[in-house]
């Protein structure tokens, strides 16, 4: 499967009051994404947990504190409205800082060279060394 990875530069403008978490300005988000579809074939998994970033990765911290990286589908996108950060794609969309739930599937971070495969990149170092989710659709 090919995959292509959005560097997106995020230019945020800071306010006072907000309760979600926000990217510092200009800040380079490695959002990676994959080419699998509900018609091609995906994990069958499901998680729950909030979106997250750190050190410019995007990841699923799980309700047991484990953190993820999320490997987005290609029709996904990240995108800001209203001076926050959103993940929109199949089933919904969801803020940093919020829920998540979505189908899918976990690998480990001894998988890394598999993964690399499906989003047709190299993972930063600072995506590196905790597990993956690739992310089918996000769920209710």
């Amino acid at each position: 499967m090919i995959g292509r990875v959005a560097v997106a530069g995020v230019l945020l403008l800071g306010g006072c009051g907000s309760v979600a978490p926000r990217p510092s300005v200009g800040e380079a988000i490695f959002f990676p994404t994959h080419e699998h579809t509900p018609q091609t074939g995906l994990p069958a998994g499901a998680i729950a947990g909030t979106l997250a970033l750190e050190d410019g990765c995007l990841w699923v911290v799980t309700d047991d504190n484990t953190p993820l990286l999320a490997l987005w589908p290609s029709d996904f996108r990240l995108e800001t409205e209203q001076g926050r950060l959103i993940v929109i794609g199949r089933g919904g969309s969801v803020p940093l800082g919020g829920r998540i739930h979505a189908s899918g599937g976990e690998y480990a971070t001894d998988q890394v060279a598999f993964v690399e495969q499906q989003i047709s990149a190299e993972i930063p170092d600072a995506c590196r060394g905790r597990g993956f989710w690739l992310v089918g659709e996000l769920m209710d």
